[in-house]
């Protein structure tokens, strides 16, 4: 009884961790999108960053903590765009957002 116990645990626990994975990879995507087409605005226009990024709206769906990353990606792609940089390419982003 308490194998299977342990085994039902273990399984839920892993099920929820496969969950939990698959939102957040959901979730660095869609900051990749928003990192890009910041970048994008950057540099064809001659757009502040942070009125860029501020102007960002969001429903209910995110934290706070989401919120704020994905404000910093877009302005971090905004001024990559306006200095001429790079944009970082999508498995670098991904392999970095998903280690936070």
């Amino acid at each position: 009884m308490k194998k299977i116990a342990i085994f039902l645990l273990l399984s839920v626990s892993v099920a929820f961790a496969k969950e939990n994975n698959f939102a957040k990879n959901k979730f660095c995507y869609f900051s990749y999108t928003i990192y890009k087409d910041c970048y994008m605005r950057g540099a064809k226009t001659p757009i502040d960053c942070n009125t860029l990024s501020n102007g960002i709206r969001f429903g209910k769906a995110f934290s706070k903590e989401q919120i704020d990353y994905i404000k910093n990606t877009c302005k971090t792609g905004c001024y990559l765009a306006k200095n001429r940089f790079k944009l970082q390419d999508e498995k670098s982003f991904m392999t970095e957002c998903s280690a936070k």
